[in-house]
């Protein structure tokens, strides 16, 4: 269980409340990894990055600049959570997942950041090891709760 897991398991614990927002788990192809989907919150996905193609590359991995066109600012603002799993350097060389990765950085909103060790994220960081996993997924579950509670009128 990495922090794509822990991510979704916390996701899954916030019954009641408004997430939106997308994450993007690995693919693998007979057990090894060729690249990563964008998965929108509200449903539907898309390709991400992949070995073996040609354009614009991070590391081994060929991007997808057209990905993130769904994403919608408006969407996020209405909602209760904004929850990105990553925001990394891939990530921000797709113009407009960066674009919406910039932006909701400077809003006054709870929001659930999986942030790759190079990123400078404000806000309260977790470290996800293999023996705390469990514990932290519960904790950021709890204070979320918390704080999404608060914020309810």
């Amino acid at each position: 269980m990495g922090k794509t897991t822990v991510f979704l398991k916390v996701l899954n614990s916030l019954k009641g409340f408004k997430v939106y927002g997308f994450y993007c788990p690995e693919v693998r192809v007979s057990g090894k990894r060729v690249g990563f989907d964008l998965v929108y919150l509200d449903g539907g996905e898309e390709w991400m990055a992949r070995v073996d193609c040609e354009g614009v590359k991070v590391g081994k991995y060929c991007l997808n600049l057209g990905a993130g066109e769904r994403l919608s600012l408006k969407e996020a603002i209405s909602s209760d959570l904004i929850a990105v799993d990553e925001v990394g350097p891939m990530e921000m060389r797709i113009p407009k997942v960066a674009e919406f990765i910039s932006r909701i950085l400077s809003l006054d909103r709870p929001c659930l950041l999986v942030a790759h060790r190079s990123m400078m994220i404000r806000g309260e960081i977790f470290t996800v090891t293999e023996d705390n996993r469990d514990h932290v997924s519960s904790l950021i579950s709890s204070k979320l709760t918390e704080l999404l509670r608060k914020d309810r009128p």
